[in-house]
């Protein structure tokens, strides 16, 4: 038989009850999900503000700067392992890691490297192109010439991530993240590292100008001795033409 009214208004105030319990719980996550998006962004305003704060106080400290851009690009990418390393046009070395134990060091990031053709190394700092890998694993090109036996594959890395240090177009080095699992970076996360990877070009072209600054200041007080010696010499002559002692 027809259910009765008063179950029918009963099933119809448990639906109702059902739409606004759903209904809540999407708000609640939309509203949870700007939330961790509000505190991600002010972690990287944070982060970036003191960066910033860090070239301008050490413009000659480059070594605390990259570890600092090393530690905060990684750490607000969810990635535990990081390096980043310099490009002179021919050689790369790293000059700052995070996340590698004593062998990775030793037998991965330890020494300097030439770029090989069709490499992701080679993309990065001879094309000046941003590399992503999903999974390293799966692709043939690597880091490191074939037949050498330590690459990040070997280390257990499967997903990548390297953004080059371009100035004036041209790669100075890369900013790199990597992770232990098959993960692929977000688009967020790849503009963060864009973001670093620009705070360490800013860095390094600051070092070089406090450094020539420093040569020119240098360079300024010895014509000003020299010029001072030769005008008291000049003043001792004038005072003094016929006693050579002084």
């Amino acid at each position: 038989g027809n259910f009765p009214d008063h179950q029918i208004t009963l099933l119809e105030t448990f639906a109702a009850q059902g739409a606004i319990a759903i209904q809540n719980s999407r708000l609640f996550g939309e509203l949870r999900g700007r939330d961790e998006e509000l505190s991600q962004s002010l972690e990287f305003q944070a982060a970036t503000a003191e960066i910033l704060r860090l070239i301008r106080n050490s413009p000659a400290h480059l070594q605390t700067v990259f570890d600092a851009i090393l530690e905060c690009s990684t750490r607000l990418c969810g990635a535990k392992l990081g390096t980043l390393g310099l490009f002179d046009g021919e050689v790369f070395k790293y000059v700052a890691q995070r996340g590698g134990d004593p062998e990775f060091i030793a037998r991965v990031v330890g020494r300097p490297i030439v770029p090989v053709p069709d490499s992701n190394l080679w993309r990065n700092v001879i094309d000046g192109q941003l590399v992503h890998v999903p999974d390293l694993a799966l692709q043939r090109s690597q880091f490191r010439p074939p037949g050498s036996r330590h690459t990040f594959v070997d280390y257990g890395v499967r997903t990548l991530l390297s953004i080059p240090l371009l100035r004036n177009g041209k790669a100075i080095g890369t900013l790199v993240a990597y992770r232990m699992e098959v993960a692929p970076f977000t688009q967020k996360q790849i503009h963060v590292m864009t973001a670093f990877a620009s705070q360490a070009v800013i860095a390094i072209g600051n070092a070089r100008l406090f450094r020539d600054l420093q040569t020119r200041n240098a360079e300024v007080s010895e014509a000003l001795g020299r010029q001072t010696a030769t005008a008291e010499m000049l003043d001792v002559i004038n005072s003094s033409p016929t006693d050579l002692q002084p």
